[in-house]
This record gives structure tokens, C-alpha cells and sequence, in this order.
């Protein structure tokens, strides 16, 4: 007897598998997946928009800061501008406590 064809929205189990395997084309995914071909070329679509967003966004920032830096070509310089250093200040992610301040470290003598 035949697998009858899911309906209606994919399953997060359907989309990471389809994201995982997107090289292997729309057909055999449908197939593998028994979901209509329409809706797994659907879906693969909205993954390479979603690819295309993210690399636009990464060239953006890298014209941004790339940008605020003093270059010189002729001579090979590049320097931090005050611009630049407070931009990147701004981006980074907050740093990690130390181990030893977490709460699962226990001190046998606090610190006085």
C-alpha cells in the first residue's frame, strides 16, 4: 500500500531535516518526506532568502567598519580611529565570569 502524502505546515522535524539535506534537490525530499513537491521547493526557497538576508547583513557590517578605519594604501597603513573603536566596543558580546564565581564553585574560606 502506498504512504499517503502529509497536508497542511511542515513539521520543525520536516524543516531540519529538509535544511540538512537541501543539497540532494526538491524531488527526493518530497519523496523521503511524502509531503507534496510544491511545498518542499517552497520551503527550500525561504531557506535561500533567509541565507541571502544573512550575507547581505555580514557584507553591511564589514562596510561599516571597514569604513571607520584611517587607511593608507600607498604605505600599508591601517589605523583604529576613535569611531571605529567605539563601534566595536558596542558589538561585543558580553564577557563570561570567571569560573570561580559561579554558583556550583563552593570557597571553604570567603575572602576577607
Amino acid at each position: 500500500m502506498a504512504k499517503k502524502m502529509a497536508t497542511g505546515p511542515l513539521r520543525n522535524t520536516e524543516k531540519q531535516y529538509i535544511s540538512k539535506h537541501k543539497e540532494k534537490g526538491a524531488e527526493f525530499l518530497s519523496k523521503k518526506l511524502s509531503r507534496r513537491i510544491e511545498t518542499v521547493e517552497k520551503y527550500l526557497e525561504t531557506l535561500n532568502v533567509e541565507v541571502e538576508k544573512e550575507v547581505k547583513k555580514k557584507q553591511k557590517e564589514e562596510n561599516i567598519v571597514d569604513n571607520l578605519f584611517a587607511k593608507r594604501k600607498d604605505r600599508g597603513v591601517v589605523v583604529m580611529t576613535e569611531a571605529a573603536s567605539s563601534y566595536l566596543d558596542g558589538t561585543k558580546t558580553r564577557k563570561r565570569k570567571s569560573i570561580f564565581d559561579l554558583p556550583y564553585v563552593h570557597k571553604i574560606k570567603p575572602d576577607e
